[in-house]
């Protein structure tokens, strides 16, 4: 049983280390923050109105409310994985190495998205 784990676990990490890096000035890289910026407005203004009133609009408008959190949840979390996978600017260079991007993005700014994710699964909860 182990052995299977560990033997999907490998391919996973395999196919994850296939992937490229993405360059920081790219047009897709540019659309994904467009798209994300749209979401953190939209965050800040239902997230605060969520905690103070409760469910009160899980309840007015259902399902659809609910998938509406949810997707707002699930775009802060690609965008902490995304950052992982994009290069970063090192000394007016970019770099794409994929172990320098986690460092700086771990010494820089893990830890702001990680708390900025917060208030939006506890919209879930």
């Amino acid at each position: 049983m182990l052995k299977n784990l560990s033997f999907i676990f490998s391919k996973q990490m395999a196919y994850l280390r296939d992937l490229p890096v993405l360059d920081p000035t790219s047009p897709a890289v540019l659309i994904w923050l467009s798209i994300q910026f749209v979401f953190i407005v939209v965050a800040v203004f239902y997230a605060p109105l969520e905690l103070i009133n409760g469910n009160e609009y899980d309840l007015k408008y259902g399902n659809s409310w609910i998938m509406f959190k949810f997707s707002n949840m699930i775009i802060f979390f690609c965008d902490i994985l995304l950052k992982f996978n994009t290069g970063v600017f090192e000394e007016g260079q970019i770099v794409l190495n994929r172990n320098m991007i986690a460092k700086k993005y771990a010494h820089s700014g893990l830890m702001f998205d990680v708390l900025a994710l917060l208030p939006v699964v506890q919209t879930l909860l």
